[in-house]
């Protein structure tokens, strides 16, 4: 029976009403799982989505909890499907440069600390090198991304202080692996070059220095791994 005014026979509305259940019932229990699973995710995985959901185009770097090893950074676009990358990329302050500011341990949410993961804005994209004040050596031959905190352990940071954040690159250490900056993350001259000729065929832009960054954003998370533990 599926009316109470019909005996032995369901009416037209309580047929439609039976059409509606079986229809929209999957759809809500589908809907119900994603909520959950985005309430059980980590914040990481939420800033993710959230960011996913706003922007063209998001700079994923992911580094391990010791900054010693090597992270990843990949350019994805809104639907996450990999631009460029992975490319090596490392997260870890320069020891001496920071014991020497009094940030011993390199604590991410003080100056000189190590890159804080977090969520990031950038402003712009400013060209390094020849004929500009930062040195080649230090931030490479092209251009370097400025990265401002907008939320997570990164604003934290922020808010203790803390500046000069950059995606750059520069020259390499004597053994050939990328060397530590003062909080910033680094890849090699190449790789850079490489993001940014993503980002510049990505947004249509006629060099490296014209890509409009509205829609460009930066998530600094742990592994995966690190995350569900």
């Amino acid at each position: 029976m599926w009316g109470s005014g019909t005996v032995g026979r369901a009416s037209v509305s309580d047929l439609e009403e039976a059409s509606l259940i079986l229809v929209v019932g999957p759809v809500l229990d589908k809907l119900v799982a994603i909520g959950k699973s985005i309430a059980y995710n980590s914040y990481w995985s939420l800033s993710f989505y959230v960011y996913f959901s706003m922007s063209t185009a998001v700079i994923e770097i992911v580094l391990p909890s010791d900054r010693r090893e090597l992270g990843e950074l990949s350019l994805l676009n809104g639907d996450g499907a990999c631009l460029a990358g992975p490319f090596v990329a490392y997260g870890k302050a320069d020891n001496a440069r920071a014991a020497k500011n009094g940030n011993r341990d390199r604590d991410p949410l003080i100056q000189w600390g190590d890159t804080p993961d977090g969520t990031y804005d950038v402003p712009e994209i400013v060209r390094t090198g020849e004929n500009t004040v930062y040195v080649q050596r230090s931030y490479g031959p092209d251009a370097m991304l400025p990265i401002e905190p907008v939320d997570g352990p990164a604003l934290q940071a922020k808010m203790n202080g803390r500046t000069g954040l950059y995606i750059h690159s520069g020259d390499l250490a004597d053994s050939g692996g990328l060397r530590p900056t003062y909080g910033c993350v680094r890849l090699s001259d190449d790789d850079m070059r490489s993001l940014l000729e993503a980002l510049r065929l990505w947004f249509c832009a006629d060099d490296f220095c014209s890509i409009p960054t509205h829609g460009l954003r930066v998530l600094i998370r742990p592994p995966k791994e690190v995350e569900d533990a």
